[in-house]
């Protein structure tokens, strides 16, 4: 079974074929929102698809629009469909005054830890800032770091609070630091992400994420078959206390 760790089903065109086609392509979806708005209309679109795994959030770029006492997102992430919390983070290139996004990113925190759900993670430009977020909560909270893209050390730290990378199209020409991260991490500490926020497509390019594993297998020497097990064991020890 292959994994894809992030997409935005309501960025495709396509979404309603693929929802009814992930068993016959052998793949799972963790689809993330940017809003309760945009959450919402993939609850009705999904219904009760268990190759599906939605994750309820606002995106920091849309945090100035979130409030003290955020009863559609409570209301969202009790609901048992809900796997996760995101996508939720920093952006320091976002236009959002940062005190705005952090007030918004404490409070999914705190939501995370009350509900037993893992997060996932949007951060740009401040690592150090969600790193000492997190660590308020080490021991509580798990999930995925969204589009990694930084240095050894900084995945050394995510690691260490039960946090897993998910790296994305770079691989297929990785960078140096790319590859010390994988070096380090571990195929163990990864998962794979597709990651269609940016542009709506009429249909899923599954060969897009076959070529991430298949990257990832001649980097790592793992076979494919067995880099799926060790994705999907990733995925699943995030998810298992989710309620």
């Amino acid at each position: 079974m292959l994994i894809d760790a992030h997409m935005h089903l309501g960025a495709l065109n396509s979404a309603l074929k693929l929802v009814s086609s992930l068993k016959d392509r052998n793949l799972t979806i963790l689809s993330s929102s940017v809003t309760t708005k945009n959450v919402k209309e993939q609850l009705n679109l999904v219904k009760d698809n268990s190759l599906i795994k939605l994750f309820a959030g606002i995106h920091p770029w849309f945090s100035d629009s979130f409030k003290d006492s955020d009863s559609d997102l409570d209301e969202l992430i009790s609901d048992p469909r809900i796997s996760g919390i995101g996508e939720c983070g920093l952006d320091s290139f976002c236009s959002v005054p940062f005190e705005i996004q952090l007030k918004s990113f404490n409070k999914q925190l705190k939501m995370a830890c009350e509900y037993s759900k893992p997060l996932c993670l949007h951060v740009r430009g401040t690592h150090n800032e969600v790193l000492e977020c997190l660590k308020k909560y080490k021991g509580f909270v798990t999930g995925i770091v969204h589009g990694f893209n930084s240095s050894v050390q900084i995945a050394k730290e995510y690691r260490k609070l039960g946090f897993y990378l998910s790296l994305g199209h770079q691989i297929l020409k990785p960078s140096k630091k790319m590859l010390e991260v994988i070096d380090c991490i571990g195929p163990e500490g990864l998962v794979l992400e597709s990651d269609y926020e940016e542009k709506s497509l009429s249909e899923y390019d599954l060969d897009a994420i076959k070529s991430y594993y298949q990257k990832l297998c001649e980097i790592t020497h793992v076979e494919y078959e067995s880099l799926q097990n060790i994705i999907s064991n990733n995925i699943n020890s995030i998810l298992e206390n989710s309620r």
